[in-house]
């Protein structure tokens, strides 16, 4: 990063192009993008999924980046579930073998509501849904 003299003051010249940020929308319903999700273990050593999504408030061109997890344990599977089917993905009766790639850049209806944590306001998710078909940008 080069930085240059400009009259006695220190100037650095940042490339901002292409780098997200992270506001809080309001509580509501949105349509959300999957923009990457990865397989870890969680704190307790538990196998997890980790959704990073992108939200798009378009009343007012908004976005935030919302993050979420969907346990592996047997009974936390509903959880990953309803996502998939929001996803528009065909969910099996039984064993079922994901692709973690195919879903990025998948489209989906998110509920978002606002909360605290650490002193921080954030959104997080708190239901999925399908989009209508004149409204998922895919289409």
């Amino acid at each position: 990063m080069p930085m240059k003299e400009n009259q006695g003051q220190r100037v650095i010249e940042i490339n901002l192009e292409n780098v997200e940020s992270r506001g809080v929308l309001e509580a509501g319903n949105y349509q959300a993008e999957v923009k990457s999700v990865e397989l870890k273990t969680s704190q307790s050593g538990n196998q997890m999924l980790v959704w990073k999504f992108k939200v798009y408030d378009s009343m007012s061109d908004a976005t935030s980046t919302v993050f979420h997890n969907t346990s592996l344990l047997p009974q936390a599977l509903f959880n990953l579930k309803n996502l998939l089917i929001a996803l528009g993905a065909e969910v099996p009766n039984g064993t079922m073998h994901l692709e973690l790639d195919e879903y990025v850049g998948a489209f989906c209806g998110v509920t978002l509501d606002v909360e605290t944590y650490d002193k921080k306001t954030r959104n997080r998710i708190t239901n999925f849904f399908p989009l209508a078909d004149e409204d998922n940008p895919q289409e």
